[in-house]
């Protein structure tokens, strides 16, 4: 008896990315309940991670699989200029209303379209846990991408 269970990239790509859609509205009332908040988790590691690629005032940031918004909420009080970026649509129009100042988009990470050296600094919270690996994101992301520039952080 055999029991193919494998599942293709691109399959649980599309599963990630309607199951996201779909909870979008609740996604942080829904661990609100659990935890204080989505925010109340995520902002324990949102500063350490503006810190690290030295967001401030000014700095053109991508904020990859950025969900619902906190992460560019955090670094537009830093006054960095936000681009966002999630597969899930319907976070992203949520992060659309969290932080109007940034300019966020309906995307696939692992398929940028941007324009060349336009970041200076590229950052992913919570959604990195859905990238695969680490080195293979900073290289795509960072490491021989076009859109970043050559003084780029991530």
């Amino acid at each position: 008896m055999t029991d193919d269970s494998t599942i293709t990239h691109e399959a649980f790509k599309q599963f990630e990315r309607d199951k996201f859609s779909l909870v979008a509205q609740e996604y942080d009332g829904a661990l609100a309940k659990l935890t204080g908040g989505i925010a109340s988790v995520t902002s324990q590691v949102d500063e350490a991670i503006l810190d690290a690629v030295e967001a401030k005032c000014g700095i053109r940031l991508l904020d990859v699989a950025c969900g619902t918004g906190w992460l560019s909420a955090a670094a537009l009080k830093r006054q960095a200029i936000v681009t966002g970026l999630d597969f899930a649509e319907k976070m992203v129009d949520i992060a659309k209303e969290r932080c109007p100042q940034g300019s966020f988009h309906h995307g696939d990470a692992e398929n940028l379209t941007f324009e060349s050296g336009q970041f200076e600094a590229v950052v992913c919270s919570l959604g990195i846990l859905y990238r695969g690996s680490l080195k293979v994101c900073h290289k795509k992301w960072c490491g021989n991408s076009r859109f970043c520039n050559s003084g780029c952080r991530s």
